[in-house]
């Protein structure tokens, strides 16, 4: 593994918590296929208080997805200009998705080099 890619964590190591025994950045969601990840967003979200905008960026998200939910990498600044939001609000978004456990970061982007998702449900929509 190269300086530049940051180890975050692998698939094998997923694991699912309760949603009511730890705070929002430490839930983790279990792995899901796109399909079955877009389904659950799009009927839970808006009820669990994610905003539209974040809604939004989820949904673009999962578009680079490869059908297991794997593969996501697009950076900061492509999610910004194929969306039309600001950078803050693409950061914000993805905080917010990893916190409450609807992506997985598995490799930390370095300049030049993007970060690296898959798609969970949180253990409170399962």
């Amino acid at each position: 593994m190269s300086d530049s890619t940051k180890r975050i964590v692998r698939p094998s190591e997923i694991g699912g918590l309760p949603a009511e025994d730890v705070q929002p950045q430490t839930v983790m969601g279990s792995p899901a296929r796109k399909y079955e990840w877009e389904k659950a967003l799009l009927a839970r979200s808006r009820a669990e208080g994610m905003t539209a905008g974040c809604q939004h960026v989820a949904l673009l998200l999962s578009t680079y997805a490869d059908g297991d939910g794997l593969q996501i990498r697009p950076t900061v600044k492509t999610l910004a200009t194929v969306s039309g939001k600001g950078e803050s609000t693409i950061k914000e978004s993805l905080k917010y998705l990893r916190d409450y456990g609807w992506i997985l970061q598995l490799l930390q982007g370095q300049t030049g080099r993007a970060s690296e998702y898959r798609l969970t449900i949180p253990p409170r929509v399962q």
